[in-house]
């Protein structure tokens, strides 16, 4: 004689069912559960050191080939609102090597590299399209003459010996 199956549940399926209905474990079903996969796969993989050095120099020759891009070529400076001689010592203070790739330039540091020239009041300096570093010069206006031991000297009206004549 053969025995009924008993149509109660087991434990096991009864407190899986159970398991089933709350949210939290959903929400862990449908998105920790691929976070996890995704990131233990990713473990596995990168901990080949050859596989995680092929992938720096990947990501490296293609930033390098992002930034070689003629787009991003700064060839010529301008330099605006300055005499020829403030305009050549700009250039001497600078010196930068053209052609070069506009993330080789430090906007700010060329800014700050010509604002201490004593002759300049204040500068900025921005990438023009066309590959062209616009650095625009407001030069200090003399205001007196001053006259010291050691010569004439140009004065502004701040008080700041710029030049001597």
């Amino acid at each position: 004689m053969k025995r009924a199956r008993d149509p109660a549940p087991s434990r096991v399926s009864y407190r899986m069912s159970r398991l089933m209905l709350t949210p939290n474990f959903w929400r862990f079903l449908r998105y920790g559960l691929p976070v996890l996969i995704v990131v233990t796969a990713a473990l596995v993989w990168s901990a080949d050191e050859a596989r995680r050095q092929g992938l720096i120099d990947r990501v490296a020759e293609m930033r390098r080939q992002i930034e070689g891009r003629p787009e991003f070529r700064v060839s010529m400076m301008a330099v605006e609102g300055v005499s020829p001689a403030l305009e050549r010592e700009v250039r001497a203070t600078l010196a930068l090597d053209f052609p070069m790739s506009s993330f080789d330039l430090d906007l700010e540091g060329v800014r700050a590299s010509v604002d201490e020239l004593p002759a300049v009041l204040s500068t900025s300096a921005k990438l023009k399209s066309g590959g062209i570093l616009e650095v625009a010069v407001k030069p200090r206006v003399g205001a007196v003459v001053w006259r010291s031991p050691n010569g004439l000297r140009l004065v502004d009206a701040d008080g700041v010996a710029f030049a001597k004549i």
